[in-house]
C-alpha cells in the first residue's frame, strides 16, 4: 500500500513543534515527506532543526527545498560576510544556535554535514504526478526548469493565481497565513501558518487533505482542509 504524502510548512528554527508533529506522525520509509524550505531564522533552534532533518532523510523518502532564508544563510557562509538584512530577519538567532559570534565569527562552527545537506539534499523545487512543490511561487506559464529565483524563493502569493499550465496543484509556503489555517485555492495550497509569529507549524497529508499543527507553546491540533478555505 502506498504511503502518505506529507508536506511541512516553514519551520523557522522552532524545534518543539517540529518534533511534536514528527513524533505524532512517525513517518517511515513508505511515506514521502516534503519540506518547503526556511528551516532556519527567527526561532532559537535552527541548528537543531537542520540536524533533525539530516536524521529524517534516513527514516523516510525525504524531499527538502531551499527557502529564501536558507539562501541568505548560505550566502553569508560562502562569502564569510553577514548580510545585514539577513541578521535583522532572523540571522542572529540562527548564528546563536551555532554558537557563532557576529563580532568575531568562526565559520567552522557551521558543521560540514549541515552544508552537505543543503548542497546535496535540497532543491529549488520538486514535483510529482499531481503536485508542484515550491517555497514561494511560480510563473503559471513557464516550465519548472525555467522559473526564476525571484519567483521560487521571494515573491508573495497572489490570490488570483490562475494555476500552473501543467494542471498540477502548486504547494507552497513563504506567504504567512496569519489566520493559522492553510490557504486552499483551486490550484494552490499554502501551508505556512506563521509559526514564528505566534501561529502554527503545519503538516498536511495531500492524499486525505488532513492536517496537523503544533505551536511554540507545545499545543497540538488537527483538522481537514476545506475546499476553498
Amino acid at each position: 500500500m502506498a504511503g502518505r504524502l506529507l508536506v511541512f510548512g516553514d519551520v523557522h528554527g522552532f524545534l518543539l513543534p517540529l518534533n511534536l508533529l514528527l513524533d505524532h506522525l512517525k513517518p517511515d520509509p513508505s511515506d514521502t515527506v516534503i519540506f518547503l524550505g526556511d528551516y532556519i531564522d527567527r526561532g532559537p533552534h535552527s541548528k537543531q532543526v537542520l540536524q533533525r532533518l539530516i536524521k529524517l532523510k534516513f527514516e523516510t523518502d525525504l524531499h527538502s527545498l531551499v527557502g529564501n532564508h536558507d539562501l541568505m544563510f548560505l550566502e553569508s557562509i560562502h562569502l564569510k560576510r553577514f548580510n545585514s538584512d539577513w541578521l535583522l530577519f532572523g540571522g542572529l538567532q540562527t548564528l546563536e544556535s551555532f554558537g557563532v559570534d557576529v563580532s568575531n565569527p568562526d565559520f567552522q562552527l557551521i558543521e560540514q554535514p549541515i552544508l552537505d545537506f543543503y548542497q546535496s539534499e535540497c532543491s529549488r523545487y520538486w514535483e510529482n504526478e499531481n503536485h508542484i512543490f515550491v517555497h514561494a511561487g511560480v510563473d503559471p506559464d513557464l516550465p519548472m526548469d525555467s522559473q526564476t529565483d525571484k519567483l521560487l524563493f521571494w515573491d508573495k502569493l497572489k490570490l488570483d493565481f490562475p494555476g500552473h499550465y501543467s494542471g498540477k496543484k502548486v504547494i507552497c509556503g513563504h506567504t504567512r497565513q496569519t489566520s493559522g489555517v492553510p490557504l486552499n485555492l483551486e490550484n494552490l495550497l499554502c501551508v505556512d501558518t506563521n509559526v514564528y509569529g505566534g501561529g502554527w507549524l503545519t503538516c498536511c497529508e495531500l492524499n486525505s487533505m488532513e492536517y496537523w499543527q503544533a505551536n511554540q507553546a507545545g499545543d497540538f491540533r488537527q483538522a481537514n482542509i476545506r475546499p476553498g478555505s
